[in-house]
């Protein structure tokens, strides 16, 4: 008898840390949620590469980091690929966000498509699961997303980023036909600059 109270208390306590559990993380979600709408989110002046705080913690231009990040959209649009724009990027000693020599692919490809660089900030980029899966994951419309627009001072004009979206889209050997992925038969080729 013992034995058969012990496995229900056991299982009524489990019950009980699942509910709170789950109660506490959608307290956290309404939490998150009242400050992205009401604009007063810390996570709009999240700092990324190319913009640091001022006194207030407002986001400001870092004008050393600006350049390099007008750099890679330049380059990006004169017909580099990613592998040459890092090749580009450590033979002129520029250092990467987190300060190496070496560039990463997910770093250009962060910073070719991070909206902050035109002044706009999107928040809820990826969400939590329901319990019992609480890994984080892209959002794909599961949850709201919230866009502040001119949040703070953009590095690249909004038409150049547009630009370097559509040439992404159109360098990517995957495209989507029929509500299926698939890769395309042809890869995209960089521009060799001859040398004279």
């Amino acid at each position: 008898t013992s034995e058969a109270d012990n496995d229900m208390l056991i299982s009524a306590l489990g019950a009980i840390a699942q509910a709170e559990s789950e109660s506490t993380g959608e307290a956290i979600k309404w939490g998150l949620k009242r400050g992205f709408i009401s604009g007063n989110s810390k996570l709009y002046s999240r700092k990324c590469f190319g913009y640091k705080h001022n006194e207030n913690g407002e986001l400001i231009i870092d004008e050393e980091q600006a350049e390099v990040v007008r750099t890679i959209f330049d380059l990006y649009l004169s017909g580099l690929s990613i592998v040459l724009i890092i090749r580009e990027l450590e033979k002129r000693n520029k250092k990467s966000p987190q300060g190496k020599n070496t560039w990463s692919k997910h770093s250009i490809q962060k910073i070719l498509t991070n909206e902050k660089y035109i002044g706009h900030v999107l928040l809820g980029k990826t969400c939590t699961g329901n319990f019992p899966n609480n890994r984080q994951q892209k959002n794909d419309g599961e949850q709201d997303q919230f866009l502040m627009k001119y949040a703070h001072k953009p590095i690249i004009e909004e038409d150049k980023f547009e630009w370097v979206q559509t040439e992404m889209k159109r360098r990517s050997n995957i495209e989507i036909a029929f509500g299926k992925v698939k890769r395309k038969g042809t890869h995209y080729s960089s521009k060799r600059k001859k040398t004279e």
